[in-house]
């Protein structure tokens, strides 16, 4: 599949396929985000969120940045799309 076709439009695409399901997609990024938090705390409990970084494989547009960010030290996407990664950079 060729995933830079998507870079520029992507959010607006999940939220089309979303929609049918009559789901808002910012409601699924947030309840994704806060199970990965959840997790992370749970399995990891020596660790704290604020000091941890967090690497995001297959990141795309980057999406989860804005629900990670405030949570974790950092946050490193990688994607095999480099148009997506242009987008999660902006």
């Amino acid at each position: 599949m060729e995933f830079d076709k998507y870079s520029k439009d992507y959010r607006d695409h999940v939220r089309q396929s979303l929609a049918v399901a009559k789901a808002d997609s910012d409601l699924i990024l947030k309840i994704k985000a806060d199970t990965f938090v959840s997790l992370f705390q749970k399995y990891l409990r020596s660790e704290k969120p604020s000091d941890s970084s967090v690497l995001d494989v297959g990141c795309g547009v980057g999406l989860m940045d804005a629900y990670w960010t405030p949570t974790f030290k950092k946050v490193t996407g990688i994607d095999i799309s480099p148009d997506s990664l242009t987008t999660a950079r902006q």
